[in-house]
């Protein structure tokens, strides 16, 4: 892995300087949502001369692209990750790059060009690396791509974000979500039943958990938000609380499902409230990347 690691950092090394001249002439024309065309044709054209080859309007939408480098099959049999990237490079209306979406984009290009060389420097060549330019991800410029299955033949699909710290090691994270659902019910005065606030059982369920969050270790976390449908005002009967638990490992995600369940569990027994369920889903694997350093994933 550190072999591979030296690799695509040197190659990343390589062409910091063109990778800079890219993310500041994306800033420059700060383009907005699907008219992001300069900033598409850039990127195009970069990747291009660095041997990828290139889908411009992708599914017939404008300013997107795929770029792709390598195989993931040998004949007609898959046996080779296709490592997927996303690249964003459209701005935000009248405030240009404020979200660093330009620096997305080319750390995404830094990340396909090491995972090319990782890919080159194999005796066989293979393994892929394919970009997929997406522009709107303010106007939901995902939504489409999924629905045209623009990334059905992805293994994995990466992405980075800037933010206020250097992560010179990826961090790798387990990553499992959950949904309780509460009903309360009216006051029954003559049974001596007071009324049971769905809202209050969501509420006590998430702080039951924000204060279990600072006894966890530093890469475990739990993030809660709290739903319902119509307003807190007319309707108290129906909440929800969703629970993101991410952990480095799945001996991590096993310890935090086992503290965080009960919270969901007990808020309801403590207002009146039923839980009418408490459903789980997806347990996938994310990744983060630094700019300086590239993880490979055998998939």
């Amino acid at each position: 892995m550190d072999f591979y690691k030296e690799i695509a950092s040197l190659e990343i090394g390589n062409n910091t300087e063109s990778l800079s001249y890219l993310g500041n002439l994306i800033w420059s024309f700060a383009e907005v949502g699907y008219d992001a065309l300069r900033s598409c044709e850039a990127i195009c054209k970069f990747l291009e001369k660095r041997n990828f080859t290139v889908t411009r309007n992708l599914k017939g939408i404008k300013s997107t692209f795929l770029a792709e480098y390598g195989r993931s099959k040998v004949g007609t049999k898959k046996s080779f990750a296709n490592v997927g990237i996303l690249c964003r490079y459209d701005a935000v209306p009248n405030k240009g790059h404020v979200r660093g979406t330009n620096l997305s984009a080319e750390v995404a290009v830094a990340a396909a060009l090491g995972v090319k060389a990782v890919i080159s420097s194999t005796a066989d060549r293979l393994g892929k690396v394919t970009v997929i330019g997406c522009p709107n991800l303010e106007g939901g410029g995902l939504i489409p791509l999924f629905r045209l299955r623009a990334f059905k033949d992805l293994d994995i699909v990466l992405d980075a974000a800037p933010g206020p710290r250097t992560e010179w090691h990826p961090v790798y994270m387990g990553c499992q979500n959950f949904r309780a659902l509460y009903y309360g019910s009216p006051a029954l005065p003559d049974k001596f039943k007071p009324a049971s606030s769905a809202m209050d059982a969501s509420m006590i369920a998430y702080t039951k958990v924000l204060a279990m969050q600072e006894h966890f270790g530093r890469a475990w976390k739990a993030a809660l938000s709290v739903c319902q449908p119509g307003s807190i005002q007319v309707d108290r009967r129906l909440c929800e609380t969703v629970v993101k638990l991410t952990a480095p490992d799945s001996a991590g995600l096993s310890f935090l499902t086992i503290r965080v369940l009960p919270c969901l569990k007990t808020a309801a027994t403590v207002t009146g409230c039923e839980v009418l369920s408490i459903a789980s889903w997806g347990k996938t694997l994310l990744v983060r990347l630094a700019r300086e350093v590239l993880s490979i994933i055998s998939w």
